[in-house]
């Protein structure tokens, strides 16, 4: 293991406090709600926020560090591990609404890559390609002790292979002497 990122736990128990109450609206909305729209908007809003939650659960007691960079390749709890054979570039996105930055990892082979995935992670992984991410995309939202850049560089640093959009590379953005 080369370099780890964690998040700090009090980030879950935010999480999870927000998420309970929002899944127990949802599902109240989806089992009272007396028109199609309250059913079909309670219903969406029960899996989603659920599952949300459920994540945040299994993460708060996870030991596992949120990304890893190792020799042989990359750790993500949102992709799973990915060797770094297969990926051939690293760039940065950031959403338009809420601005939040997303490292995305352009694939050689998303085929081979999905069959290592469970159910779960292959429906969000194509869930992230119609919304116009890569299948690969990792969040920067619960990653706190580094940017988006200082991701692909670190990853450019680790892995030279993998292609880096150059104006990332001038410096090391993790870098907080300068």
């Amino acid at each position: 293991m080369l370099r780890e990122y964690k998040t700090p736990k009090k980030v879950y128990v935010r999480l999870i406090a927000y998420g309970l109450p929002l899944t127990l609206i949802s599902f109240l909305v989806a089992l009272y709600g007396g028109s199609l729209p309250e059913l079909l908007f309670g219903t969406i809003g029960t899996v989603f926020f659920g599952g949300c939650l459920i994540a945040a659960i299994i993460r708060l007691f996870s030991k596992t560090p949120e990304l890893i960079l190792y020799k042989e390749g990359i750790y993500s709890f949102q992709t799973g591990y990915i060797p770094w054979t297969n990926i051939h570039r690293a760039d940065i996105r950031t959403q338009m609404i809420g601005g939040n930055a997303f490292v995305e990892l352009y694939l050689r082979d998303r085929r081979a890559y999905m069959k290592t995935r469970p159910l779960l992670a292959r429906i969000i992984a194509y869930g992230n390609r119609m919304i116009g991410h890569q299948y690969a995309s990792i969040s920067m939202a619960l990653i706190y002790d580094s940017s988006g850049p200082g991701i692909v560089y670190a990853i450019h640093s680790v892995c030279p292979d993998v292609e880096t959009p150059l104006s990332l590379l001038r410096d090391d953005p993790s870098d907080s002497s300068r």
